[in-house]
Formats: structure tokens, C-alpha cells, sequence
């Protein structure tokens, strides 16, 4: 079974699709008045709840209007990853026997149902950013937990056996300030760490979007990027996969309207010198013919004497060389850091992979990606250079 059409039913049987590791599509008809599907997947009308995920996928993203994982939802599903950024509630059950499952990222979980991601033995640690009941056996029998954090005071309602079968260098962490942890907690043993911040920020409208917090290590959900009129998101600019420290993340943007090229006026030519006109000759003035006149004697010639002197023979001044023309410098447009005549994101991401180390650039590469003229090309250079892409600034100053 690997695709299933559903008309408009309203009623949908507890685990109706479990066991199909073939199924990739849920398809709800548009009608129906009960259940919608959303990339595939079941969900209610109001798509706030997911009921059922397509046995057949390895990883997914919930939509942000999803705000409850329902029980079993997930149960025996292969994947390998989840991200539920704006999910509540997980369900009792929900990933139950999901032995493939290594990554969780679920900021804004309160309610994690008991049993609901037991007998998951690749997953290892886990983020609980929100976190303020933890049901019975929620994160038992899998056997590789090694390393649970915690970000928020130490959850009121804890059950039994959560983290049964962890490693044998198991530990509870919890964020400095947080009060409620002793040590050990809950039969578990605790230690205080201090967590790094995400900052996810939107560089056409200078805001903070989302901050997301993480261990040394460890990774974050991304929030939904904003919307603008006339552009299209295309990714943000630094990996948050491992994140080590604090650091901002900035989403870039593509403008649906080409970037005009500058265009460069041509330099007037100079009229050409007319040529003259040759002058039309004369006619030859005939020669005047003379008479012979009676040869003379021929007067003696007076001899000289020879004298030792030699003539000098005059020495001509060298004439002085012209000096070589200096060659001008080639031309650089600021912003233009590929040298292709515009500026647009193409820039703006050479210079955010100079900045990160990831690649070398020339001179002129350097003194066309310094938009601010501090002598520093960084990301504040990237920034400028994806403003003027978006119309945002018309010039480039310090």
C-alpha cells in the first residue's frame, strides 16, 4: 500500500495505517468536512493536530500550524528525524518503536505523553526547552540515552522510569539559574551547564525573528522564514547543525526582479580632421633661354697648407626619450565581488563564505566586498550588499 485517497468520511479508526512501512501519501478530498492532509500526512481540519504519518519517510518538518502530535501517530515509522517547531503536546505513544529515530528538535513541547518515545535505541540526547510534564517511561528502554538537558525549572510532573535503560554515563543537565534540580534528581544524577544561543535574524527588515537555545554540540529548529512581497527566501546563511557558541543566523533573500546592470555612457569620439585639399599646380612657367657669355681665364686657385688640427666634427645632442604613459587601474564597482558587472546575493554569499573561512578573494575582490570602507571584510559587508540587492540602500557608505 503506498498511496491511500480518502473521500469524506468522518470517521477514521484508531491505528488504521499501522504496520503500512510502504504508505508515502495520505490524500484527503478537499470536501471533507473531518480531516485535511498536509504533505501527505493526516491531520484534523483545522490542521492543529496530526493523526497519521506515512510509514514510508525518513524525515520530516511539521508544519507550524501543528500543535499536537496525537497518540501513535508515529508508532514503528523509520525515519531518522523530526522537527516540531511549534508542537505542544506529544501524544502517549506517539513515536513509540521508532528504531531509526536520532534526532528530536521540539522547542516549544510542554506535555510529553508517557511511553511516547520508548524502545527508540538511536536516539541519544535530547533537548527539552519547554518542557513541564514528562509522562512514565516517556524516553525508556532504548538504551542509548546518554544525556537528557533541560532549560526551564525542573518539571513539576515527572513520572516514573522516564530514562530507564540509559547509558552508564547518564546525566541530567540543566540551564544555569534553573532551580528545582537536586543531585540526584529523581534517582538520577544532575549537573548545571551553560547553553548557547541562536539568533535568527531578517536582514530586509532589521528584526530578530526567533532565538533558539542548544548545548555545545548540539543543533536547533530554524523558525519559518518571513514572507516579503517580491522576494524569495533562499536559505540561511550559516550551518546551525553543530552549534558551539552564540551566533546569528541571517536569512537570505533573492529579488524576483533582475537587478539592473549599470549601464557606462560611452566617451564622445572626436570629430575627424578633415584632410586638405591639394592645392591645384600652376602651370610651368617656361625658363628664359641665355645667351652664352665669353669664357674667361681661369683665375688660380691659392693653395693652402695642410695643418695637423683635424676638423671637429659636431656632436648632436641625444634626443630625450618620451616617458611611458602610466597604464590606469581597472575599474571596480563596490559590492561587485565576482566581477560580473551587477550586485546582487551571488555577492553577498562570496563574502559570507570569506568571512566563515570557506574560500579566498583576490585584492580586488577585497576592495569591491568592503562596503562599509573599514578595511574588514566580514558579515556586516554581506548584510549591505543583501540590502542594496533588495533595494533596501541605493549606495554603499561607511
Amino acid at each position: 500500500l503506498c498511496r491511500v485517497s480518502i473521500p469524506n468520511v468522518t470517521t477514521i479508526g484508531w491505528n488504521a495505517f499501522e504496520h503500512c512501512s510502504a504508505l508515502s501519501e495520505i490524500v484527503i478530498a478537499p470536501e471533507n468536512i473531518k480531516f485535511a492532509s498536509d504533505g501527505g500526512m493526516l491531520m484534523n481540519k483545522a490542521r492543529t493536530t496530526l493523526l497519521a504519518y506515512p510509514g514510508s519517510r525518513d524525515s520530516v518538518r511539521l508544519p507550524d500550524s501543528v500543535k499536537t502530535v496525537e497518540e501513535r501517530a508515529f508508532y514503528y515509522a523509520p525515519l531518522t528525524a523530526v522537527d516540531m517547531p511549534s508542537v505542544e503536546i506529544v501524544g502517549d505513544n506517539a513515536f513509540l518503536m521508532c528504531q531509526n529515530l536520532e534526532t528530536v528538535l521540539m522547542p516549544n513541547v510542554q506535555t510529553i505523553g508517557q511511553w511516547s518515545f520508548n524502545c527508540c535505541p538511536k536516539l541519544s540526547v535530547v533537548d527539552m526547552q519547554s518542557v513541564k510534564s514528562v509522562g512514565q517511561w516517556a524516553f525508556a528502554d532504548g538504551y542509548g540515552i546518554s544525556a537528557a538537558y533541560f532549560y526551564t525549572n525542573a518539571p513539576a510532573d515527572f513520572g516514573d522510569y522516564v530514562f530507564y535503560g540509559h547509558t552508564d554515563d547518564f546525566c541530567i543537565y540543566y540551564a544555569d539559574g534553573c532551580t528545582g534540580y537536586t543531585n540526584p534528581w529523581n534517582e538520577y544524577p544532575t549537573e548545571p551547564f551553560s547553553p548557547v544561543t541562536v539568533t535568527f535574524y531578517d536582514a530586509l527588515t532589521n528584526t530578530v525573528t526567533a532565538e533558539r537555545l542548544t548545548h555545545s554540540g548540539g543543533t536547533v529548529s530554524a523558525p519559518t522564514a518571513p514572507e516579503h512581497e517580491g522576494y524569495t527566501f533562499i536559505g540561511w546563511d550559516t550551518d546551525f547543525s553543530c552549534v558551539t557558541e552564540n551566533m546569528t543566523v541571517t536569512a537570505m533573500y533573492e529579488s524576483n526582479e533582475p537587478t539592473p546592470t549599470p549601464t557606462v555612457e560611452p566617451t564622445p569620439t572626436e570629430e575627424p580632421t578633415p584632410t586638405e585639399q591639394p592645392t591645384p599646380t600652376d602651370e610651368p612657367t617656361p625658363t628664359p633661354t641665355v645667351e652664352p657669355t665669353p669664357t674667361e681665364e681661369p683665375t688660380p686657385t691659392p693653395t693652402t697648407e695642410p695643418t695637423d688640427e683635424p676638423t671637429p666634427t659636431p656632436t648632436s645632442e641625444p634626443t630625450p626619450t618620451d616617458e611611458p604613459t602610466p597604464t590606469s587601474a581597472p575599474e571596480i564597482l563596490i559590492g561587485d565581488v565576482n566581477g560580473n558587472g551587477t550586485i546582487n546575493t551571488a555577492d553577498a554569499v562570496l563574502v559570507l563564505k570569506y568571512a566563515a573561512e570557506m574560500i579566498e578573494l583576490d585584492e580586488m575582490q577585497l576592495i569591491a566586498a568592503d562596503c562599509n570602507y573599514n578595511d574588514v571584510v566580514n558579515t556586516a559587508d554581506a548584510v549591505m550588499i543583501l540590502k542594496y540587492a533588495a533595494g533596501m540602500i541605493g549606495e554603499f557608505r561607511q
